[in-house]
């Protein structure tokens, strides 16, 4: 599972992925106070320190040492200092995630209920969803980090979502190598969604992220129509393929706009067939583009 360029919620709208997903459904809110939400837009801005997560997880090792020592000699530390600030940031990090988000363990031996199918699948989405959004989930985050240290944190806290996003995707695959499709129905109120926001991030295994989208087809009240209509876009844009709801964005040097789209003329109307909000008004709910180096 990879998460987007931002990892950021804004306004009900979850940017997860590389390939940009914006999904509709509320996975998580920002706080209502303004002030509050601006602050935690701001801070992530300047946290995130890369525009293209897929380039980050595969950029070579010594690369991102390198950038944390570029970090380290515009801040004027040595590496003493250094390695102390990056090991209260990794700490930063651990904590949080133990408080809000504790790792998931998924055996087959933990499987063999359908209470418990539906509890491991919502409590994996939990977890993989702090991953996907912790920077603006918690708003501590944007107060508690000295400002010298955010890019620090940035880089740490994204070279953990790389080594983590592969263990939810490997645990999402055993959990559908007991039931193939896990739902509301026999697995309890949020599975669907919870499935849905999984297999969203699994952009590793388009071949599954096509095979649940076909699940959720056939069986359309487990999942709202924009939720379907967003995972068809990704399953489109990771074949190579125009989507067909321009919900997957892209980083340009005007800020985000939608990756190909099959016959752009009509995609208003396709994107309010299934509850979709205009196109300018949905590229307009999204911030500009993350810093890069």
């Amino acid at each position: 599972m990879r998460y987007n360029t931002l990892i950021m919620t804004l306004f009900g709208v979850v940017l997860a992925s590389c390939s940009s997903g914006t999904s509709d459904i509320d996975a998580f809110k920002l706080p209502k106070n303004e002030a509050q939400r601006d602050a935690l837009t701001t801070f992530a801005h300047r946290t995130v320190p890369v525009d293209n997560w897929q380039n980050f997880c595969s950029a070579p090792r010594e690369e991102i040492e390198a950038k944390i020592t570029l970090i380290g000699d515009a801040q004027g530390w040595d590496q003493a200092t250094l390695d102390t600030i990056r090991k209260q940031e990794a700490k930063r990090i651990k904590d949080l995630q133990l408080k809000y988000a504790p790792k998931p363990t998924v055996t087959a031996s933990e499987l063999t209920t359908d209470i418990a199918i539906g509890k491991a699948i919502r409590n994996l989405e939990a977890y993989d969803q702090f991953w996907a959004s912790a920077i603006v989930r918690y708003p501590e985050l944007a107060t508690e980090i000295p400002e010298k240290n955010r890019l620090v944190f940035g880089l740490i806290f994204n070279e953990a979502q790389c080594k983590e996003s592969d263990y939810a995707l490997a645990a999402l695959k055993s959990i559908l190598d007991v039931s193939d499709f896990p739902n509301d129905e026999r697995f309890g109120k949020g599975t669907s969604r919870s499935l849905f926001l999984l297999t969203q991030h699994a952009d590793e295994d388009v071949k599954l992220q096509k095979k649940i989208l076909t699940k959720f087809r056939a069986n359309p009240d487990s999942l709202p129509a924009t939720a379907i209509a967003l995972l068809t876009d990704r399953v489109k844009i990771n074949q190579g393929q125009p989507q067909i709801y321009g919900s997957q964005l892209e980083c340009t040097d005007n800020g985000y706009k939608p990756k190909p789209v099959e016959n752009p003329d009509e995609l208003d109307a396709r994107r309010a067939s299934v509850g979709l909000e205009p196109i300018a008004d949905y590229v307009a709910t999204n911030p500009g583009c993350g810093n890069s180096f």
